[in-house]
């Protein structure tokens, strides 16, 4: 995924915008794949997240964060890709 800030303050590593990937296996227990802006204003920066996933996923849910910051920011080319 590609961010991008404008007049943002970061509140922390936890409290930060992204994107956040859940995964769901067949019992119902999630995983979590965050992927965090790393707190420079201005130009596009990619942010990504790997690892691991459960054999059995069976779904997975993206949701972008403003991570409770203040300011202006975009999200452009979210892209999942299982391999």
């Amino acid at each position: 995924a590609q961010i991008r800030t404008v007049n943002v303050v970061s509140r922390g590593k936890d409290k930060s915008p992204g994107i956040m990937i859940v995964v769901l296996d067949q019992k119902g227990k999630k995983q979590y794949r965050p992927a965090f802006w790393q707190g420079k204003n201005g130009s596009w920066k990619e942010i990504k997240s790997e690892g691991p996933l459960p054999l059995d996923a069976v779904s997975a849910e993206i949701a972008v964060l403003n991570g409770y910051c203040p300011g202006r920011i975009d999200f452009d080319d979210i892209e999942v890709t299982f391999k």
